[in-house]
């Protein structure tokens, strides 16, 4: 595809190249994806351990020039917009009965019992980022204070109460925040691509893309090339 033609440029160009580590690996990964595959998948493709160390070599290498594309893209994360905070949750399909027990909780009964209890959901507990909740229930929960319990919230039909168990979740606020960098700087190499895209074209041949087909070469069943290359090899 492009995006790899693109990137294999780029690191021809700035002289990038892979670890012996890295390359022990993935002679490893097509040997396990060699073995795994069937009588007809290998007549089909003709692929060997040497081809299919090829491809992933390549692959692995567009990896690097996509790091090195973005080297100086540093996003700022703040611990605000990081943050992950532990919630319990009550869904009820009613005001009324919403309304009932926000009344028994403001009395002193506790909210997890009555939570497991009485919510139409599986899940009581979650752990939340900003962005996994509606903007508005985002700003009611987020403003919160441990121990906390929200007034009735109704959302998108249903009626919700919610307790913040702890406003800050130390361990998945950390892991949000690379979460979120590592969002930052693939969107920043998705700008960098599309510049490049917008200034080439390549045409494929409709009629031969369309006539082509698997099901007449018989038992096809393996996805995995990449799954063996992200995943790691089993020892």
């Amino acid at each position: 595809c492009r995006a790899i033609l693109f990137l294999l440029r780029t690191a021809s160009e700035a002289g990038l190249s892979i670890g012996y580590e890295e390359e022990q690996h993935l002679r490893e990964a097509a040997s396990e994806y060699i073995e795994a595959l069937s009588e007809d998948e290998l007549r089909f493709s003709h692929a060997d351990e040497e081809s299919v160390y090829e491809l992933l070599h390549k692959y692995a290498l567009s990896n690097e020039a996509v790091e090195y594309l973005i080297r100086d893209v540093r996003p700022e994360i703040s611990e605000e917009e990081s943050r992950v905070a532990d919630i319990e949750i009550i869904r009820l399909r009613n005001k009324a009965d919403a309304d009932a027990l926000h009344e028994r909780i403001l009395n002193g009964e506790n909210f997890l019992s009555l939570a497991r209890e009485n919510t139409v959901d599986s899940a009581v507990s979650r752990s939340v980022s900003k962005s996994d909740l509606l903007p508005s229930v985002s700003d009611i929960v987020f403003s919160m204070k441990e121990g906390e319990v929200s007034d009735v919230l109704e959302i998108n039909g249903d009626y919700y109460l919610i307790r913040v168990n702890k406003s800050y979740n130390s361990i998945l606020s950390g892991k949000n925040r690379l979460n979120l960098m590592a969002l930052r700087r693939f969107r920043a190499w998705e700008q960098l691509y599309e510049l490049y895209a917008g200034e080439t074209r390549i045409e494929r041949n409709e009629s031969e893309w369309n006539r082509i087909s698997l099901k007449k070469y018989g038992d096809f069943h393996n996805t995995g090339l990449f799954r063996v290359f992200t995943e790691g090899v089993e020892p």
